[in-house]
């Protein structure tokens, strides 16, 4: 996310905001500056910029959610934590949060979401976190975090990396008799078959026999088996989520990250159920007049917030009209009220 820094002309006070972003080939990152409006002298908010010609192409972008939850993960900390531990990696990683925490849905279809909310523009991310990009992000995540796990239980006993011997002995006999491991220059341990041992096995395993029509070749008869192994699998996956919603992986640093980018999900949706049940609790222990947040689901609360759209293009957008029951959910959450009009993205 970039900063907003201030300059002053001709006693105008005028706001821009700052973006490092890397090239390649060069050692320091190169930065961006983009005009952002004036500055109110007044209330010191941000009036922006207006364009002299309205964008022929407009989008409509749900913005209410989103601004919701960024107010949420800030009173958390979520972001300056994810920051800190993370770096470049955090807007990423908060951003596929905020997506599915609007819409709990697979990792392969965060995009979606990203893509019709105001996502990438208030997490600043460089794309639509596409199926390609998740991956990449969950097995990084993953990776640092087992990495760090790995690095403070050895500090806090004061140990080394695991006896290698010592581990190896502890698997079964049957998996030894396979497996044989080696030692790299940092300690660690690589586990490798033992290749005889493999071919030894191989030879003697047995057979199964397939029976099959007369006349049927043998290319027809793999090609129908093959056939019934994709229908089985897809049956596996279909079974219990219509949708399809599995989260296997064979890269266990992968899964790990998702679990993690799903955990911070999770914890702006429970803040969100706490402070929900405790707003029921207040009204009826003090007999206040209920509001429209009252008996609100966290689902519902969300999808509320969506009927806020920004509507326009990069560097003029504009926001829908605000309705009494958004004001009263950011009332409930103690955030900032949202104003119709003109608005700066960021």
């Amino acid at each position: 996310m970039g900063s907003i820094f201030y300059m002053e002309r001709n006693g105008q006070k005028y706001a821009y905001e700052s973006t490092s972003v890397r090239v390649p080939g060069r050692k320091n990152p190169k930065t961006i500056k983009t005009y952002l409006g004036r500055v109110d002298p007044e209330t010191g908010k941000i009036i922006p910029k207006e364009s002299r010609s309205r964008p022929k192409e407009e989008y409509a972008k749900h913005y209410g959610s989103v601004r919701f939850l960024d107010g949420i993960q800030k009173d958390m900390g979520i972001f300056e934590d994810l920051d800190e531990v993370f770096t470049t990696l955090a807007p990423n990683i908060m951003g596929a949060a905020m997506a599915l925490a609007i819409n709990p849905t697979s990792m392969d279809s965060i995009h979606y979401t990203v893509e019709n909310t105001v996502i990438r523009e208030t997490m600043k991310l460089r794309g639509t976190l596409s199926p390609s990009t998740m991956g990449t992000v969950c097995e990084d995540v993953g990776g640092m975090m087992m990495s760090m796990v790995s690095e403070t239980e050895m500090r806090l006993e004061n140990t080394k990396h695991r006896d290698p011997e010592l581990t190896y002995r502890k698997l079964p006999p049957f998996v030894r008799r396979y497996l044989d491991y080696t030692v790299d220059d940092d300690g660690y341990m690589h586990i490798e078959r033992k290749q005889n041992a493999f071919t030894f096995a191989d030879n003697r395993a047995g057979m199964f026999v397939m029976l099959a029509s007369s006349g049927t070749t043998f290319d027809q008869m793999m090609t129908s088996y093959d056939v019934r192994d994709w229908v089985e699998k897809a049956f596996d996956v279909y079974k219990n989520e219509l949708e399809g919603d599995r989260n296997n992986t064979g890269n266990p640093e992968r899964a790990r990250g998702r679990l993690f980018i799903k955990f911070i999900a999770l914890m702006m949706r429970i803040r969100i159920q706490n402070v929900l049940r405790d707003h029921d609790r207040d009204v009826l222990r003090t007999k206040a007049k209920k509001d429209s947040v009252n008996g609100m689901s966290v689902s519902e609360l969300l999808l509320s917030l969506n009927t806020v759209f920004a509507i326009g293009n990069t560097g003029d957008w504009r926001l829908t009209h605000i309705s009494k029951n958004i004001r009263e959910i950011f009332s409930v959450f103690g955030l900032e009220q949202m104003e119709s009009g003109q608005i700066v993205l960021g």
